[in-house]
C-alpha cells in the first residue's frame, strides 16, 4: 500500500530530538532490554504521547493483566485508562499459548484486534514468549517475520516489539526480525558506584543520523521515562562579544580584563583554606552588570550559602541594602549531591534548569566533589561548557585542589584562571592570601597580600554603591 505521512513521536524529548525522523509510516520498532529495564514504559508512553495527539494504539500484553499495567502506567503519570473512553487506546491479552499452534493462534488473535480497532500503532508486550513458541523452526519464524511485515503494510502505520533478554546476555535473540528492523532500542542497567544507572543503546535508526550510540535515561514516578540527551555540538562556538561583564576590582581588570558571555572561569584553593571572600566577590560582580545568576552547589546547602553571605554583609554598613541586591540578581541557588546521582543524571539535570531559567551566569561551588576524574565526567564537562558558550552564558567554577591531573584538566578547560594560595607573612603566625591570575590571551600575574586587600576593600565598596544605586531607583 501507498503509506500516507503521519507524525509518530516517541513522547520522550531527548529520543524524539536524537531521533527525529526515524517513526514514518510503515516502521517496525524493536525495544529490547533486560528485565526491569523499562522496555514498558517506553512502549506504553509512546502509545500515549500518539494517543493524545489523535492516533489510535492497540498495546498488545502477553504476560500482564490489565489492571495491574493501568495500576504501574498511573503512578508514573501515563494515564491510559484516560483514554480508554475516547476510543484512541485498547489494552488486550493474548490467550495463553502452547507450541507453534499457539503462536499461529496469537497471530489470530492480533489479526482479530486490528480489524476490529483499526489502530495506526500496534505494540506486542512481547514477542519473546511467541518466538519461543516456534522454537528452532526457521521456517516458522520466517512466517511470523513475514505476518509483521504484512500487518504494517495493511496498518501504514507503527509496530512496536518488545524483547525480554536474559541479565548478562547482550544478544538480541529476535532473529531475523532484527534485520528488518528499522528501528532498534536496547535499555540496558547496571550498578556503578552503587547507584543504578539506565542507558538506552541506539544500534539502529533508519532515516535518522545517529549521533549519540548511548545515551542515560531515568524512569521517575509521576514522570515515566526521561532521555538525558546532551546536546550535538560538533563545532567549538566563539565567545559572545555582546555580552560584557566588568570585574569589581580595578588590579582583576588591569590582570584580565573584562569577562565575556560564554568564557570559563575556573578558581581554585587549597581544600584546608578556602576563602569566604569569593562570595563577596560575587555579590559585586552580580550588582555591577545586572546579571542574573543561577548557582550550583555540591558543597555547601543553599542554607548555608545563604548564611556565609548574610554573616559577611552583617558586617558592612550597607548589609541590609546588599542582602536585598543578592536576592535580585540570584535567580536561585540549587544544591545537589553529586554521590547520590549518576555523573550523566547530575549532567542532565543542570542542563535541564539552565534551558528553565536562562541565566546570564552560572556559578559552579565544589567542583572537586563531583567525578574529577572520571573520563565520562570530563567529556560531559566538554559538551556542558561548550554548550554554556553557544548559549552566551558566562560560567565560573569553583573547587579545592585536589591533585595535579584535576587542576591541569579544569584549568585547560578555562579561559580565566585565579588560584589561591597561602604564605607567611612577617613575624605574624597568620598565613597571607595571594592569587596567581592567568587570563587567556594574557601572560600569568600574580597578586601578592596588599594587592588582595585592595582588591577586598574595593568589592565593599563596589557592593555599598551598587546597593545603594538599586535602593534608590
Amino acid at each position: 500500500m501507498m503509506y500516507e505521512r503521519k507524525d509518530f513521536i516517541f513522547g520522550v524529548d531527548g529520543l524524539d530530538v536524537l531521533l527525529k525522523g526515524a517513526l514514518l509510516p510503515g516502521t517496525l520498532v524493536v525495544i529490547a532490554g533486560h528485565p526491569g529495564s523499562g522496555k514498558t514504559t517506553l512502549a506504553a508512553t509512546m502509545c500515549y504521547a500518539n494517543a493524545v495527539r489523535g492516533k489510535r494504539c492497540l498495546y498488545v500484553s502477553v504476560q500482564e493483566p490489565r489492571d495491574k499495567f493501568m495500576m504501574y502506567m498511573d503512578l508514573l503519570g501515563i494515564r491510559l485508562r484516560d483514554l480508554e473512553g475516547s476510543g484512541n487506546f485498547r489494552y488486550v491479552k493474548l490467550p495463553q499459548m502452547a507450541g507453534q499452534e499457539g503462536g499461529f493462534e496469537a497471530g489470530n488473535f492480533i489479526n482479530h484486534q486490528i480489524e476490529e480497532f483499526s489502530p495506526d500503532i500496534v505494540v506486542v508486550d512481547s514477542i519473546t514468549p511467541i518466538l519461543k513458541a516456534f522454537g528452532d523452526d526457521l521456517k516458522a519464524r520466517s512466517v511470523l517475520q513475514e505476518y509483521f511485515s504484512e500487518v504494517l503494510r495493511r496498518t501504514g502505520g507503527l509496530m512496536v516489539l518488545l524483547s525480554e533478554i536474559p541479565l548478562l546476555d547482550g544478544s538480541m535473540g529476535i532473529g531475523d526480525i532484527e534485520f528488518v528492523a528499522d528501528v532498534i532500542l536496547f535499555l540496558k542497567h547496571s550498578i556503578q558506584r552503587n547507584r543504578l544507572v539506565r542507558e538506552v543503546e541506539i544500534r539502529k535508526a533508519r532515516g535518522s543520523p545517529i549521533t549519540m550510540a548511548r545515551v542515560p535515561f531515568s524512569i521517575e514516578r509521576g514522570v515515566g521515562l526521561r532521555v538525558w540527551a546532551p546536546p550535538p555540538l560538533e563545532e567549538i562556538p566563539g565567545r559572545l562579544t555582546e555580552k560584557v561583564y566588568e570585574l569589581p576590582c580595578s588590579l582583576l581588570r588591569d590582570v584580565v580584563g573584562r569577562l565575556y558571555g560564554g568564557m570559563v572561569v575556573y578558581i581554585t584553593y587549597p581544600p584546608d583554606a578556602r576563602p569566604h571572600q569569593i562570595f563577596p566577590f560575587f555579590l559585586a560582580f552580580m550588582g555591577m552588570n545586572k546579571a542574573r545568576t543561577l548557582v550550583f552547589t555540591y558543597r555547601l546547602s543553599p542554607e548555608h550559602f545563604h548564611q556565609l553571605l548574610r554573616e559577611y554583609l552583617e558586617k558592612l554598613e550597607c548589609g541590609r541594602e546588599a542582602m536585598d541586591l543578592f536576592e535580585r540578581y540570584t535567580m536561585d541557588i540549587i544544591g545537589f549531591n553529586p554521590a547520590a546521582l549518576s555523573v550523566e543524571e547530575l549532567y542532565a539535570r543542570e542542563l535541564r534548569i539552565i534551558y528553565d531559567r536562562s541565566p546570564d551566569v552560572v556559578i559552579f561551588v565544589g567542583t572537586d566533589m563531583s567525578f574529577p576524574t572520571s573520563d565520562t565526567y570530563i567529556d560531559l564537562l566538554k559538551n556542558q561548557l561548550l554548550f554554556f558558550r553557544k548559549k552566551g552564558i558566562l560560567t565560573f567554577r569553583l573547587g579545592a585542589f585536589i591533585d595535579t591531573e584535576s587542576y591541569n584538566i579544569n584549568a585547560g578547560l578555562a579561559d580565566v584562571v585565579v588560584k589561591y594560595y597561602y604564605r607567611r607573612g612577617g613575624s605574624s603566625r597568620r598565613l597571607r592570601r595571594h592569587l596567581y591570575i592567568w587570563g587567556i590571551g594574557n601572560d600569568p600575574a600574580v597578586l601578592d597580600y596588599d594587592d588582595v586587600e585592595l582588591c577586598t576593600d574595593e568589592i565593599r565598596k563596589t557592593i555599598c554603591e551598587v546597593s545603594a544605586g538599586a535602593r534608590n531607583k
